[in-house]
């Protein structure tokens, strides 16, 4: 197991995507992961994408990253990447966190969720946890 599990953000502005890419061609455990994401915030805050094949206003895609401690990240306000090496850990965790950032600019060092570094990917909760559902419906309400 890693000794680190780090997390490349980049702040996202603006409105969530209304629709979120999650191809057929992408691994199912990324599948599954985005899928769990989708379930978990929409219960917590209402946000709740359709999640589309292709054409969607987000995306999520597999791509090698030059750190292989990186498990998923999220480069734009619409991207989540997930690393290929990191296919055969549970990514829900990572997922649930990186889907955060559609609507949560930066990190939330009081969220268990959305904080900067966990130590691997059994540290990360499996739902949002109260302080990332506070900075989310601060910066988009909830529905």
């Amino acid at each position: 197991m890693r000794a680190a599990l780090l997390l490349v953000l980049v702040a996202c502005a603006g409105a969530p995507p209304r629709t979120v890419t999650v191809g057929i061609d992408l691994p199912p455990e990324v599948r599954v992961a985005a899928w769990n994401a989708r379930e978990r915030w929409c219960a917590a805050v209402g946000y709740c994408p359709e999640l589309v094949a292709f054409g969607g206003d987000g995306f999520v895609r597999v791509r090698r990253f030059g750190d292989d401690w990186i498990a998923a990240a999220h480069q734009t306000r619409d991207l989540i990447e997930v690393s290929p090496l990191w296919l055969d850990h549970d990514l829900t965790g990572a997922m649930l966190h990186e889907w955060g950032h559609f609507g949560i600019d930066g990190e939330v060092e009081s969220s268990w969720l959305m904080k900067a570094r966990h130590a691997d990917e059994a540290d990360f909760p499996d739902v949002p946890d109260p302080a990332a559902i506070e900075a989310w419906c601060a910066q988009q309400g909830c529905g």
